[in-house]
């Protein structure tokens, strides 16, 4: 009667750590689950991030889009990735960025051009405004950033990335060794829990349920 007593007891705790092992089996997995997400985002985010940075050697120019002038096509917050074409190349319907005579960086849409005296002239226009830019110009040099394509929402992140690269990449560094203990952790706890379960096992088959 005792050994059964004893019998039952150890069932019950074995189960008992089944469950828990059970439980612990679904936190682990949902760690791992939130654990590869944020290796993958902060790779991407570092794999932007350095596309962004190298592109001027590529003969690349980014720009970060401050107003709402060409809504919807270039959200705020967005960045123009730009290459430097001839200008003879520009066509209506174009997106390109140049100074005004102000000397601001504009980046709207070509609307009419026309050569005069062996000069491109042209006309610009926000799609979000009403009326054409007021003035006909022409570009220094015979060539200018032609938008090529738009990345939204990332240009005022990419702007503290500039500002703050150094933090961040210690940031990842120190995310990435964080996880690679966690993991390593994890494998000694999961270790040490197979070792337990195999022990309480044995205990039980040891015993004789009907002595």
């Amino acid at each position: 009667m005792t050994q059964r007593k004893m019998v039952m007891g150890m069932v019950n705790e074995a189960w008992a750590r089944l469950q828990g092992m059970a439980r612990n089996r679904l936190v682990r997995k949902l760690s791992k689950v939130l654990g590869w997400a944020a290796t993958l985002a902060l790779f991407g985010i570092l794999l932007l991030t350095s596309f962004l940075m190298v592109a001027p050697l590529f003969g690349l120019q980014t720009y970060t889009v401050l107003s709402g002038s060409m809504e919807p096509a270039l959200k705020v917050g967005g960045i123009t990735v730009c290459k430097m074409v001839p200008v003879r190349e520009i066509e209506v319907g174009d997106i390109i960025a140049f100074n005004n005579l102000e000397g601001v960086k504009i980046t709207h849409r070509v609307v009419s051009v026309a050569e005069e005296n062996g000069t491109m002239m042209f006309r610009t226009k926000g799609d979000a405004n009403e009326e054409e830019d007021p003035n006909e110009f022409s570009i220094n040099g015979d060539r200018v950033h032609k938008v090529i394509f738009h990345i939204p929402y990332l240009g005022y992140f990419y702007g503290f990335i500039r500002e703050n690269f150094i933090y961040l990449a210690v940031t990842f560094l120190s995310v990435t060794v964080l996880l690679a203990l966690f993991r390593r952790e994890k494998g000694i706890a999961l270790a040490a829990s197979h070792g337990e379960r195999k022990a309480v096992s044995t205990k039980v088959d040891l015993l004789d349920p009907d002595g």
